[in-house]
């Protein structure tokens, strides 16, 4: 039961990172396009 929790975490983890990463690359493309309008 332990073991299996503490991979749940990990998953969680994991996912939460990507999910910061993949905001942060919207942010980021998104002020690029902004900035090449103007």
């Amino acid at each position: 039961m332990q073991e299996k929790n503490s991979t749940q975490r990990r998953v969680v983890l994991i996912f939460y990172f990507s999910g910061i990463q993949s905001i942060e690359q919207v942010c980021f493309e998104h002020v690029a396009i902004l900035s090449l309008i103007n």
